[in-house]
């Protein structure tokens, strides 16, 4: 009996990637509740974050508190040097981006190769051309630190979780909270799901409006 009971637990599928028994067989794991904003945390990509300007200036801080600000700042002063269209001016950026970033002499120099760092530097001493493409290296290798170093502890961060949590209404969501608000004459936080307005039903005695629950 106990060794078909073990038998018929231990062929059960995992929970949350754990063996139900769990390491000393003592019993099933309960599965973890996960709330709105830890499934958007756990969502959260590079290609959102570049495209967000409230998610762009959490990850910088971020990545300044990981003494890695310059690599992300970099990344983006590239795709603004990209989209610069006169030939002179980009030229002039391509200048200031070697000297903020790729200069050994920088006070926010990168993690650069040498061979990279040449690359531009000798565009820089020949010519007056500003190729679209010079920091392309660099920038590909910064793209993917930011990917497996830096955003995996950001998606856990506590700076992301405080951008969840303090994200503002959209207005069809305002409007809503601010008629419920003046129903159930008490504020209204987090997330306007069924279950949660149920509970403030029921605390106000609408029992009638929850469904008699």
């Amino acid at each position: 009996g106990m060794a078909s009971g073990f038998l018929k637990y231990a062929e059960e599928p995992p929970v949350d990637g754990v063996n139900p028994l769990g390491t000393l067989g003592l019993g099933m794991i309960p599965k973890r509740e996960v709330s709105e904003a830890q499934r958007k945390m756990a969502e959260v990509t590079l290609s959102n974050i570049v495209k967000d300007e409230g998610l762009c200036k959490t990850f910088a801080s971020f990545c300044t508190d990981e003494l890695a600000g310059e690599n992300f700042l970099f990344w983006r002063e590239v795709e603004k040097y990209k989209a610069i269209e006169d030939v002179g001016k980009r030229r002039a950026r391509m200048e200031e981006i070697y000297e903020t970033y790729l200069d050994p002499d920088a006070a926010t120099e990168m993690n650069c190769s040498s061979i990279d760092r040449n690359v531009v530097l000798d565009a820089l001493s020949s010519g007056t051309a500003a190729p679209l493409d010079i920091f392309d290296d660099i920038q590909l290798t910064v793209w993917v630190g930011l990917s497996t170093e830096l955003l995996p502890r950001f998606r856990t961060s506590e700076r992301l979780l405080q951008y969840f949590d303090n994200m503002p209404d959209s207005p069809r969501t305002s409007y809503s909270r601010q008629k419920l608000e003046d129903i159930f004459g008490m504020t209204l936080k987090g997330p306007l799901k069924r279950v949660e307005l149920i509970v403030c039903v029921e605390r106000k005695g609408y029992q009638n409006m929850a469904g008699g629950r």
